[in-house]
């Protein structure tokens, strides 16, 4: 069985974006997004994956601006969630995604991501 990745967005541009790169890179994982706004915890999190089957190379990932105060403290939180970043490539209209785990983003400068 292919994995699951799980991505929760605080809003639709995000869901949007990860329906592009599904349908782009056509990968042989099942890609759900659901967006939160910024109700974001890990209760919230169970609740959605109670209803579908789960396996051990499931993956979570979360997309969220961390402009919100308190935000980055709400998705430390959250267990085995890999954080993904956007960065807006200026003058050129694109757009890259990097990854971190939560645990060690608040040692990273959050003007890198």
């Amino acid at each position: 069985m292919n994995p699951t990745f799980f991505v929760f967005c605080e809003g639709k541009t995000e869901a949007a974006y990860v329906d592009l790169l599904r349908r782009s890179f056509r990968m042989p994982v099942e890609i759900i997004a659901k967006v939160s706004d910024s109700n974001i915890n890990q209760q919230y999190i169970d609740r959605c994956k109670r209803d579908r089957f789960t396996t051990k190379e499931d993956k979570t990932f979360l997309m969220f601006d961390l402009d919100v105060a308190g935000m980055l403290e709400r998705l430390q939180k959250i267990d085995d969630a890999i954080l993904l970043c956007l960065t807006h490539v200026l003058n050129t209209g694109s757009c890259c995604i990097t990854e971190t785990s939560i645990g060690n983003f608040h040692r990273r400068n959050a003007s890198r991501c």
